[in-house]
């Protein structure tokens, strides 16, 4: 894995253990990869609130602005 990532999770996720969350981010860690993380508490895996989604689409899209300027 190289490139630099957006990881999105509410802590609530019952189809991605957020462990494994957490690993992906050690692993990007040890090999120097460049990530961001949001994570949304009280949220499951597809999102119930509106106000997640557009925290998650702001987030990404801000990232992705960020990113692609380099």
């Amino acid at each position: 894995w190289k490139s630099s990532v957006l990881l999105i999770q509410g802590d609530d996720d019952r189809n991605v253990n957020f462990h494994q969350t957490i690993d992906l981010a050690r692993r990007l860690d040890a090999q120097h990869v460049y990530y961001e993380e949001l994570v949304i508490p009280n949220e499951i895996h597809g999102f119930l609130r509106y106000t997640s989604w557009d925290r998650a689409d702001k987030a990404g899209a801000a990232f992705l602005a960020k990113e692609l300027q380099h």
